[in-house]
């Protein structure tokens, strides 16, 4: 599908004018949660940001992508390639690894359903800044993360 170019100048002046104003229009941020059905009949939420939200994450990927590659490490299982899969063989090899040696293997299991809504805005806000991330995507980002979500059944 190809736009007119009025209205892709339209679109860039408006995504300018909300980074600019560091505002969103209120129908820009509401996001819509729908339960899709796992394999085994359990139900896992998923949130349907809206297309001008989704657009504007596109076209400013490359500043998360360039602050991502400073921060991540090595050993960072949540970086962009990894799987939980992938991060959970590899643990319990090393663990079996160390029990054919004759060593001790311990782990600590976590359960982070809800992880991230312990999360206090503040404080990430705090070390996201200290880390170097750029306050602009920031602050707009957590506009939409923090707006109402509206569930569709």
């Amino acid at each position: 599908m190809s736009w007119p170019s009025e209205a892709i100048d339209d679109l860039v002046g408006l995504l300018n004018s909300i980074e600019s104003s560091l505002a969103w229009p209120q129908q820009a941020i509401l996001d819509k949660i729908v339960f899709l059905t796992k394999p085994n009949g359990d139900d896992r939420s998923i949130g349907l940001g809206t297309f001008l939200f989704r657009l504007w994450q596109k076209i400013r990927a490359p500043v998360t992508r360039s602050w991502e590659e400073v921060w991540t490490q090595d050993w960072d299982s949540a970086k962009k390639g990894s799987s939980a899969i992938k991060a959970a063989l590899r643990r319990a090899v090393v663990s079996e690894v160390a029990v054919l040696k004759g060593q001790l293997s311990a782990a600590v299991l976590w359960d982070l359903t809800s992880f991230f809504d312990t999360i206090l805005p503040q404080v990430l806000i705090q070390h996201a800044l200290e880390l170097g991330y750029p306050a602009r995507h920031l602050y707009l980002s957590l506009q939409v993360h923090l707006a109402p979500r509206v569930l569709v059944t």
